[in-house]
């Protein structure tokens, strides 16, 4: 009797759990991303629709296409299911992976359970294609398959039809008579069924450039002592872009680009010191360029201030500490989303964290430029699971200093990476490892593929007159989500550096501004790369292969007390 008792309570106590649960479930559906799909994916020619289930705790979307590279050629936010676009940049027997990521109002994301891969055989334009005339007979090259449809080739000058005829062959002569002797461009189309599938413009004793234009810095500007990044606009139709830096008269930095942004490291600079930019777009014989002047002064610029945790699940009762790279800085904050530098309270100790703030941060320091005022929205909970991508390095080539025992960067970087991979797994953290045949675009794809919380690449340096030693972390920028984090890191390997006495060991937290790809906020959505220490320095080296246990866990003790695992 007592028996069949215990097993109706036991069945009772079975169904008011389990119903417990699931009205719990039903009652957080909507602040929890569920799984969710691609309906469709329909294009005619590069017309696009993409439809999609809606997500009830989404607040947005992001639809993403990569080309076969895992290049991002299209990325677009919108808060609707039903979405249609053009892509006049697709390739000819390309293939496509389209994803579509739902974001929550943390900003945390879940991506579509599969992505949406496809070739493209539509006829195009061939990027053979040369843009100059040239006064010469023109040979227009077309590639795909143009029997299956009606194509139309459509030529204009001006405002001018000078052909509109259907086209079946892959090559096609321009008439030499609609711009001999002219300085004019001809626009092509390349028509079906109403739609224009692509353009093409070609230039005849015409410059194919467009105006170049330096967006930043301004010209005739003074600079706070940094790091330069120079943006620029214009220049379409360039094959090169080259990019030079003088000091007064002097050259002192030049680079060839395909990009509209580069950077100057701050060491190319004097505090005090005038400087030019000069940006050169060019093609064949063809040169559009632009040039800015900029003053450099002594001021030194103090570094944004970090955070203790992860600002999106802070639980109750948590003492969130702030820091700042910079020496003798003072922190001033508020918790109400007003100024710190006006209304600021002087931080002196942690802060207990009970309910949600608004935490503005800034430091300042004497004879110092102020830094950023950083702006962390706390929101107290708890994440009940983690997951990160490990990316160590696959550079087999760069051996370092054998008489230390270090073979190659890839070698012993997968060791640390081993080590890392071990303690995050023991504290019940999902891991997720790059495949190291692979290249830092899939290694990006995958882990937004994923949707995990944080993708961290492992690295050693090495510099060009072997002279440089230390530890650096690189993130995108000082406003990158992953500055308090990579901050946290950086100083766990620092700890461990046993030459104290090394000036500037510690290189800090710097920002790759677009220029590291898994360090990149367009790329990857919460990635940065460590670069342990110099393995072409001795010491360096030894610090490697005597720690590399220690270095691995201090990395992944800084990820699980960030997430406050531990």
């Amino acid at each position: 009797m007592k028996k069949t008792i215990i097993r109706i309570l036991l069945v009772i106590l079975v169904f008011v759990i389990s119903t417990f649960v699931g009205v719990f479930i039903i009652m957080n559906s909507s602040n929890v991303l569920t799984v969710f799909n691609i309906k469709s994916v329909n294009h005619i020619y590069n017309n696009f629709e993409v439809k999609f289930d809606r997500v009830k705790a989404a607040v947005k979307y992001k639809i993403e296409m990569l080309d076969s590279d895992s290049n991002i050629i299209y990325s677009v936010y919108t808060t609707d299911t039903d979405n249609k676009f053009i892509l006049n940049n697709l390739k000819y027997n390309m293939s496509y992976s389209l994803m579509v990521y739902a974001y929550d109002s943390l900003g945390d994301y879940k991506p579509a359970k599969d992505a949406y891969v496809f070739t493209f055989n539509d006829p195009l334009f061939s990027s053979n294609n040369n843009l100059n005339l040239n006064n010469s007979e023109y040979n227009l090259q077309i590639d795909g398959d143009l029997s299956s449809n009606n194509y139309y080739l459509l030529i204009k000058r001006d405002d001018n039809i000078l052909e509109n005829n259907i086209i079946k062959d892959n090559s096609y002569n321009i008439n030499i008579d609609y711009y001999k002797d002219m300085n004019t461009v001809l626009n092509l189309e390349l028509v079906c069924d109403g739609i224009t599938i692509d353009k093409l413009s070609l230039y005849n004793g015409i410059n194919p450039l467009s105006d170049i234009h330096i967006t930043s810095p301004s010209n005739n500007t003074s600079l706070v002592y940094d790091d330069v990044i120079l943006t620029y606009d214009g220049g379409d139709n360039a094959s090169n872009y080259k990019i030079n830096l003088y000091h007064d008269n002097d050259l002192i930095s030049s680079t060839d680009t395909l990009k509209k942004k580069a950077k100057f490291s701050s060491s190319l600079f004097m505090g005090g010191s005038n400087y030019r930019v000069e940006v050169i777009a060019s093609n064949g014989d063809y040169v559009k360029s632009d040039s800015i002047s900029f003053t450099m002064t002594d001021k030194i610029k103090m570094k944004p201030v970090y955070i203790s945790n992860n600002p999106k699940y802070v639980k109750a009762g948590t003492k969130i500490t702030l820091a700042s790279p910079s020496e003798n800085a003072n922190i001033y904050y508020t918790l109400n989303g007003e100024d710190p530098l006006t209304d600021g309270i002087l931080y002196t100790e942690p802060i207990t964290i009970d309910s949600n703030v608004i935490l503005k941060c800034v430091a300042t320091g004497d004879l110092r430029e102020n830094s950023i005022v950083k702006e962390y929205d706390i929101n107290v909970g708890s994440k009940n699971s983690l997951s990160v991508y490990i990316s160590p390095s696959n550079q087999g080539l760069n051996e370092g200093v054998h008489a230390t025992g270090f073979t190659t960067e890839k070698n012993e970087m997968n060791d640390i990476a081993n080590y890392v991979v071990e303690r995050l797994k023991s504290y019940g953290v999902t891991v997720y490892r790059n495949n190291p045949s692979g290249n830092i675009n899939q290694w990006n794809r995958d882990a937004n593929y994923l949707g995990v919380d944080m993708k961290l690449a492992i690295h050693s340096n090495a510099s060009s007159k072997h002279t440089a030693y230390g530890t650096e972390t690189w993130i995108d920028t000082e406003n990158s989500e992953t500055y308090s984090l990579a901050n946290l890191i950086e100083n766990s390997i620092t700890d461990l550096y046993p030459y104290k006495d090394r000036v500037g060991y510690n290189r800090g937290v710097k920002y790759a501004n677009g220029e590291i790809g898994e360090a990149n906020d367009s790329y990857v959505r919460f990635g940065m790369l460590v670069e342990v220490a110099y393995h072409d320095d001795y010491q360096d080296a030894l610090f490697i292969m005597q720690n590399k246990q220690q270095i691995g866990y201090a990395m992944a003790d800084a990820i699980l007390k960030y997430y406050q695992i531990i």
